[in-house]
């Protein structure tokens, strides 16, 4: 029995930690929505929107300045084709005003609420931009 007592703590204790996830994560859109837009949601958010920008690499782009950094990145892909149950769910959720969805931004998000953003710009490839987005990061450590 204490065993299993154990096994149980521990196993608490790790899904625990895994809310508090840290580095870059690709989500399920409704997963992704659900996360970004919870009140106990801190770090930062990408949502690949358009198929030119996917088709640019911007999402490794994006990837590439999160690499080796602490924070927490999630990120979700709805650029191409989806489950037609996502894709009406998508549409329903860019008409609600209550729900937040960085189309095209980097946004940092601080216990549920928006505190900055910046464009994916379509540069994204250049030094320069690549400069703002790691500046950016490093802003909000």
């Amino acid at each position: 029995m204490k065993i299993y007592k154990s096994v149980f703590a521990l196993s608490f204790i790790f899904l625990a930690a895994c809310g508090g996830q840290t580095g870059m994560q690709e989500l399920e859109y409704q997963e992704f929505s659900d996360q970004i837009n919870s009140e106990d949601f801190t770090g930062f958010a990408y949502m690949l929107w358009d198929s030119s920008d996917k088709d640019e690499g911007h999402q490794y782009i994006i990837e590439e300045a999160f690499e080796g950094e602490e924070e927490a990145f999630v990120y979700t892909d709805v650029a191409g084709e989806l489950e037609d149950s996502i894709h009406e769910k998508l549409n329903e959720d860019t008409k609600d005003k209550d729900i937040y969805l960085p189309n095209d931004t980097v946004a940092y998000i601080k216990d549920g609420k928006v505190i900055s953003e910046i464009d994916v710009a379509s540069d994204a490839k250049s030094s320069e931009y690549n400069k703002a987005l790691r500046d950016f990061i490093q802003g909000f450590k």
